[in-house]
């Protein structure tokens, strides 16, 4: 913001830049915000004399054949702006941390006590299944060692082990 703006418009929006940027994160600054996305939907009243209608088409196989119509006015898109804006407020001031601090504290240990549960029991189900999967990998080795070429084995034990590409 080094350069000085030009015209009465481009001052006065560059002072409101920075007044927000010392309230912004205050309530105050959420009212700055909801003013201005009210004002903004009331010159879009003026320019949008007719609602649009937004018109979906489901895939035949859902079995809906009838377009979907959805009208779009200016209520609409100043209810959606004002979730929109104080959902990014939220967000942008941190006051999602005051909820999220709490639950994070109550259930932190909770999720670590059932995460370290859940180790444990598949640590546990390893050690009763190993003897099963041991002897299995004893029998599918000998079956191997039957159906391969004696010479070839014998081969294989001179060359260190290693199975030849």
């Amino acid at each position: 913001m080094g350069e000085k703006p030009e015209g009465k418009w481009a001052i006065e929006a560059f002072d409101f830049l920075r007044l927000f940027r010392r309230i912004g994160r205050s309530f105050v600054g959420l009212l700055f915000l909801e003013i201005g996305w009210t004002a903004y939907t009331l010159l879009l009243q003026r320019v949008m004399t007719t609602p649009w209608t937004l018109k979906i088409t489901l895939p035949p196989w859902l079995g809906i054949h009838t377009p979907l119509d959805f009208p779009i006015n200016v209520s609409t898109i100043y209810a959606v702006g004002l979730v929109l804006v104080l959902s990014g407020w939220i967000l942008y001031s941190g006051l999602y941390r005051y909820f999220y601090a709490p639950a994070a504290l109550i259930f932190k240990p909770i999720i670590t006590i059932i995460g370290v549960a859940v180790m444990l029991a598949v640590f546990l189900a390893n050690i009763l299944i190993w003897p099963l999967t041991w002897s299995l990998e004893r029998l599918r080795v000998r079956s191997w060692k039957r159906e391969e070429d004696p010479a070839r084995l014998e081969q294989l034990r001179k060359d260190g082990g290693e199975r030849p590409c």
